[in-house]
């Protein structure tokens, strides 16, 4: 409600952007936190797992300020603008808290990456992802955060516009930006990134989803959202059908042509 802009709505759709992204995590054999569609004073929300429970979760952004070493970007804080890459993929080098587990660590982070890239999340940063510390034990925390997916203020006439055309949809898809920077303190392009094939992690990344997806899946999870429930409105078919036409663009024309050429490579 504290949104101002003359095309923006009076609400956002991020409770059926963190379900549904969450969904997809899930459906990957991506641990993720667990989510339901609910009601709460009479709006439609999106119940989270509190998996904190018996544990600390402790933030990449908490972990980079550890490093010793002064990064590229000349700074040992995180900013909320954006994060250079280099210095992201320094920090789970160097960090002493991902001592014994940097496999994991880069296999997690390059996995965001792509399925992000996939939902057109684009907030991964460094305060939604890092290490869940237990009582005697320190593991890669769980998912979480993925409420800014599939353009969760996007009105559901200027959904219904851009559904029609291909090219605007395509345009969605293409031109979404990362929270990470590269060297030049751009924001980087995640499917140009993975077009590139410039990092080895990522290109592993990109065929680790091309092997786990099941397109029919992923969809069913936009499917069977109910478009009503407790005399609520909770999605429209122009949602669906606009939701849907981005997960397809993103894998047909994005992810699985990549896939194809790495492997061919």
């Amino acid at each position: 409600r504290d949104l101002a802009g003359n095309h923006l709505p009076s609400y956002t759709s991020s409770p059926l952007s963190e379900y549904i992204g969450s969904q997809i995590y899930g459906a990957l054999g991506i641990p993720v936190h667990s989510t339901v569609i609910g009601r709460c004073q009479g709006k439609i929300v999106v119940g989270c797992t509190d998996f904190t429970v018996n544990g600390e979760l402790l933030e990449f952004s908490q972990i980079k300020n550890t490093v010793d070493e002064e990064l590229i970007s000349g700074s040992y804080g995180s900013s909320a603008q954006g994060e250079r890459l280099c210095d992201v993929l320094k920090v789970m080098e160097c960090a002493e808290a991902f001592s014994g587990m940097r496999d994991k660590v880069r296999e997690r982070f390059w996995d965001m990456f792509v399925t992000d890239a996939f939902i057109l999340n684009n907030d991964r940063n460094n305060g939604n992802w890092g290490l869940l510390l237990g009582r005697y034990t320190v593991g890669l925390a769980p998912v979480f955060d993925n409420g800014n997916a599939l353009f969760n203020k996007r009105t559901v006439s200027m959904a219904g516009r851009r559904r029609e055309d291909a090219a605007l949809v395509k345009q969605d898809v293409f031109t979404g930006v990362s929270f990470f920077l590269d060297s030049n303190g751009h924001h980087i392009h995640p499917f140009r990134f993975m077009e590139s094939m410039e990092n080895k992690d990522c290109n592993e990344a990109v065929l680790r989803f091309a092997g786990r997806v099941d397109m029919d899946k992923i969809l069913g999870v936009v499917e069977s959202i109910p478009e009503k429930a407790w005399g609520l409105s909770v999605i429209s078919p122009v949602q669906k059908d606009f939701y849907k036409k981005l997960l397809r663009t993103a894998w047909e024309e994005g992810i699985f042509p990549i896939a194809e050429k790495l492997r061919q490579r």
